[in-house]
């Protein structure tokens, strides 16, 4: 949150603002204390009036950042006198740190999608469609929301935005989902269920691996960051990822796992709230679950809000309906990190493995396995009034029940096959006449 003192400058002083902002390559996260290395102006926060300019070699103490202004609020103390307060644009880094650039600029041009974060005025803006209108071309996909609210696109040239280091990617989609909504770019380089990737993951993971470390080490961005967001919190699902940090606010996270998937995020680090195991709670899950229960307009009692995750021309049903119950519930997790602990194939999960996979998340997490074995209508509409999804299992395939129509038994079903196919209906004979099994995931 903004201080008193930043409030009122961004109230008196906005062509200050603007005439300070700093575009891209800012210095990751907030220094204890700057030293600086050239003359830099200095203004009053309150009326935004010059103060005049620190010289190379004076220490401030660093306050306070207001990203969006591209300034810091520092503090330079004073012997018997009370410390003066300034407001500075945040440093450059091309230009603080002008031989670590010009080493690693080759490396930064041949990741144009990297280099359009780390020289935007502002890399992560509050809208998806802003920074789609940056990264991506040609067509674009809808994976998840709607047109008008957004929570998954992809790119319709994957191998042109996504291109990174002579490595042509599956994928690059930009996600914005429920329930930290955190703007995160996802590029897909390879997993076993694609089988037209270009790419040999054993060799470009190295080369992926080499890169960010060289680029993180060039400008220092990772001194004084604490790492978080690492892990799923799902002990199952194991730590898959490499954090580097990078200017501009940047956070890329490498995850690799042989003979599964190669697959680079990037992210805001101050804007990624940390995940700890307090946040996942019996109680705090419940409490958190009621309020997705809704009513439609046609009477259906229906669980909202469960992110859309399109499993594509994979054999990836289950993967995606186990993610997409795990996404809801508010674990950090995709389909393929499933995929792996199920030991999906390309053409789908076997029975055992199914249970067997979600016995073992349910070892981690404060859940705990249910099999409906009846199939009594009043049964399902207990599940979904307490906002708990059903991962139901039909002949060759895998689906979520989301509700129920308590007037006529009416069936609402969702498939992981894109937002077109998140909400459907079928009558109760229909259902009974699919219906394997029944599994929830439920709180403890």
């Amino acid at each position: 949150m903004l201080s008193a003192i930043f409030s009122r400058l961004l109230r008196v002083a906005p062509a200050l603002l603007a005439l300070s902002a700093t575009a891209g390559y800012a210095p990751l996260g907030l220094p204890e204390s700057w030293e600086f290395t050239e003359a830099t102006a200095a203004y009053d926060p309150d009326t935004g009036k010059t103060l005049g300019d620190f010289q190379p070699g004076v220490k401030v103490k660093v306050l306070e950042a207001n990203f969006s202004g591209d300034t810091w609020l520092v503090e330079y103390p004073r012997y018997n006198a009370p410390p003066i307060h300034a407001l500075i644009a945040i440093p450059d880094l091309r230009e603080i740190r002008p031989r670590d650039y010009a080493r690693v600029r080759d490396d930064i041009d041949t990741f144009p999608l990297l280099k359009k974060q780390l020289e935007a005025d502002n890399p992560w803006p509050g809208s998806m469609m802003q920074l789609k209108e940056r990264l991506l071309t040609g067509k674009i996909t809808l994976l998840g929301g709607d047109e008008d609210a957004p929570t998954s696109l992809s790119s319709g040239r994957p191998m042109q935005d996504g291109f990174a280091w002579d490595q042509m990617p599956l994928e690059v989609r930009l996600e914005q989902k429920p329930p930290d909504k955190v703007l995160r770019i996802i590029i897909n380089y390879w997993n076993k269920g694609d089988r037209n990737s270009v790419v040999d993951p054993r060799r470009a993971h190295p080369i992926l691996h080499e890169k960010l470390e060289k680029l993180q080490t060039a400008f220092d961005s990772a001194h004084g960051i604490e790492a978080h967001g690492v892990a799923s919190g799902i002990n199952a699902l194991g730590n898959d990822a490499e954090l580097f940090y990078l200017p501009n606010d940047i956070q890329a996270k490498l995850r690799y796992r042989p003979g599964e998937y190669l697959i680079l995020e990037l992210s805001s680090y101050v804007g990624t709230p940390t995940v700890t195991a307090e946040d996942f709670t019996s109680e705090k899950i419940a409490g958190r679950l009621q309020s997705h229960v809704k009513t439609s307009a046609d009477g259906e009692r229906y669980v909202s809000g469960i992110p859309m995750i399109t499993q594509g021309d994979k054999g990836y049903c289950v993967a995606a309906t186990l993610a997409r119950v795990l996404s809801y519930y508010g674990y950090p997790v995709d389909m393929y990190a499933v995929a792996k602990l199920a030991e999906t194939e390309r053409f789908g999960t076997s029975l055992d493995n199914v249970t067997s996979s979600i016995r073992r998340v349910c070892g981690s997490t404060p859940f705990r396995m249910k099999e409906l074995d009846r199939v009594e209508a009043r049964e399902i509409e207990s599940v979904i009034d307490q906002g708990l999804p059903i991962v139901w299992l039909i002949p060759g395939h895998c689906r979520l029940i989301i509700g129920i129509n308590p007037t006529d038994n009416t069936i609402v079903y969702s498939d992981s096959w894109g937002p077109e196919h998140a909400f459907k209906t079928m009558s109760y004979r229909d259902f009974l006449s699919l219906n394997e099994y029944m599994y929830v995931l439920e709180p403890q």
